[in-house]
């Protein structure tokens, strides 16, 4: 507003000022030219504290917030918190160790939260994509705003739920209805001519009401969530077909295979790969109609989380063992593979990341005790990161065939059916009274 002021305070209606124009038209250009700058100053200050017109605003220049913008998630915070390192740890006086098991052996409540979230995010997003494909753009609407979740359709990683899975869940069962009035036109069916034609003389509206149920939602969701359960018990094995595939192709086992028997991660012949890599081709179009329209890139996201989890693991084992290869794969993993692996980003992640360090070559680093060297033999690291994701993957798969996923959303019916029924008992006395 200042520099409109200046300009037009320089502004000089004998010199500026077409020749067109006499001095009285000039000076009413310049009072003009004043008046709607003030105008517009006036409006930019006002409309912030409207709050009609701060909704519009917000609607119109507000841009949906990227869940991948996010540092760090919250279950993916929480996990990183219980499987610190050790040493990092000692002046806390905890060690990771000691944390309470969940219902599987070998696996924290944090990995189990972790599991259970990722489960409902995959579901929430399948959720979405059904609404974006049959164009209820109404649902998909008040489904991305609940709980802040502008975005997840797009998003392509772990942690991208904002709440934890129950208490997402419960909230969308114990949500009210809500109703929208949409509005439409329909002028070239009654009255000819384009739909938004300003010549029409009369243009027709045709008003409905559409009323969405969050109930329904919700049990649609956990339909979904039982449906992509089935779905990684399944996948988890062509995860242990691809660690085969990857160590065949790469050949970094061949002396283990010629001195020791071969070990879960070998490879028995190449008719075997051949059959194993058609296997994986079909991975989410089988075409059988039973898969989630979105199971290929769950199951990318499936070995991108386990493989951040498997590498935490490894990384704990390291700093017990005082391996020395510990500071060296630690400044290799927050160099930038972390920050890949846990924010969204194209498919692929995870494999570029064992391709990467598999084909490293072996290096000389400083050992722990000053003035020593140690031989740092990457692909070996990427062995045991493998071995350990197939640990936690199998660990995974454990505790779905518990079924605890489904105990909770009993829970979360009988809660509801609970409330409904003392709801119902508490307006029969008040008829009564």
């Amino acid at each position: 507003f200042a520099a409109t002021l200046s300009t037009l305070s320089a502004f000089d209606p004998r010199r500026d000022a077409p020749s067109s124009l006499s001095g009285t038209g000039s000076k009413m250009l310049r009072v003009s030219f004043s008046a709607c700058s003030l105008i517009v100053a006036c409006l930019f200050c006002l409309v912030p504290t409207i709050p009609a017109w701060n909704v519009l605003f917000s609607k119109t220049f507000h841009l949906p917030r990227q869940v991948a913008a996010v540092p760090t998630s919250r279950p993916a915070s929480l996990l990183q918190s219980k499987l610190m390192p050790a040493r990092l740890l000692r002046d806390a006086r905890s060690s990771p160790l000691s944390l309470r098991m969940g219902s599987v052996p070998g696996m924290t409540d944090a990995e189990v939260t972790l599991v259970d979230d990722l489960l409902c995010q995959r579901a929430v997003q399948n959720q979405l994509y059904y609404f974006q494909e049959f164009r209820d753009g109404f649902k998909r609407q008040w489904l991305e705003c609940f709980y802040e979740h502008e975005g997840l359709l797009n998003f392509h990683g772990f942690g991208g739920l904002q709440v934890p899975a129950s208490d997402y869940l419960s909230a969308m069962m114990e949500s009210p209805p809500h109703v929208h009035e949409v509005r439409s036109s329909w002028g070239n069916r009654y009255t000819g001519g384009s739909k938004d034609n300003p010549y029409l003389q009369q243009q027709r509206f045709h008003t409905y009401n559409e009323t969405i149920h969050p109930q329904k939602i919700c049990k649609g969701i956990m339909e979904i969530r039982e449906q992509v359960a089935k779905e990684w018990i399944e996948d988890i094995e062509f995860v242990k077909m691809e660690d085969a595939i990857f160590w065949h192709d790469f050949g970094v086992m061949e002396e283990q295979e010629l001195q020791a028997p071969k070990n879960n991660l070998g490879a028995d012949d190449e008719g075997a790969h051949m059959e194993e890599r058609q296997t994986l081709f079909g991975v989410g179009i089988s075409g059988n109609h039973q898969s989630t329209p979105l199971r290929l890139r769950t199951y990318d996201v499936l070995k991108k989380a386990s493989s951040w989890v498997a590498v935490q693991k490894t990384l704990l084992k390291f700093s017990d063992q005082a391996d020395d290869a510990e500071d060296w794969f630690r400044s290799l993993w927050e160099g930038g593979w972390r920050e890949v692996l846990e924010e969204s980003g194209p498919t692929g992640a995870a494999d570029d990341f064992f391709r990467s360090l598999a084909a490293m070559p072996s290096r000389a680093a400083e050992g722990k005790v000053e003035g020593t060297l140690r031989m740092i033999t990457p692909p070996d690291i990427a062995r045991q990161v493998l071995e350990e994701r197939q640990s936690v993957l199998q660990g995974w798969k454990e505790w779905l065939l518990t079924g605890e996923y489904l105990d909770r959303h009993t829970e979360i019916q009988r809660a509801l059916l609970l409330r409904s029924l003392s709801d119902e008992v508490s307006g029969d006395r008040e008829n009564q009274a």
